[in-house]
């Protein structure tokens, strides 16, 4: 994906907790967000508790190999300002001139 693209993408993460036994971790992260990262990193990082997913896989890494019954997942909302885009702000001035001339 081109930097120009990527300026006018923004991600917000959400931690979702699930499982009639989730770990401790899972449990501090339920319902916890992060607007500060994207997918285009191998990870995101938590502050307290470090890599917490993978993207390069599309799993948890919060509980590692502890075998509990955690169901957790990380819902991704996607943001696009076009505005942002060199080529929209072209077309938008573009429309702009047209519509003022008449």
């Amino acid at each position: 994906m081109s930097e120009n693209l990527q300026l006018c993408v923004s991600f917000t993460f959400t931690w979702h907790t699930l499982g009639p036994n989730p770990c401790k971790k899972c449990m501090a992260l339920n319902g916890r967000t992060w607007t500060d990262q994207t997918i285009w990193q191998p990870q995101l990082i938590d502050e307290v508790y470090g890599a917490i997913w993978d993207f390069t896989v599309d799993m948890s890494l919060a509980h590692g190999g502890l075998g509990r019954n955690c169901h957790c997942f990380l819902e991704i909302t996607v943001e696009v300002d076009p505005t942002k885009l060199e080529s929209y702000r072209e077309f938008q001035t573009t429309m702009e001139e047209l519509t003022s001339a008449k």
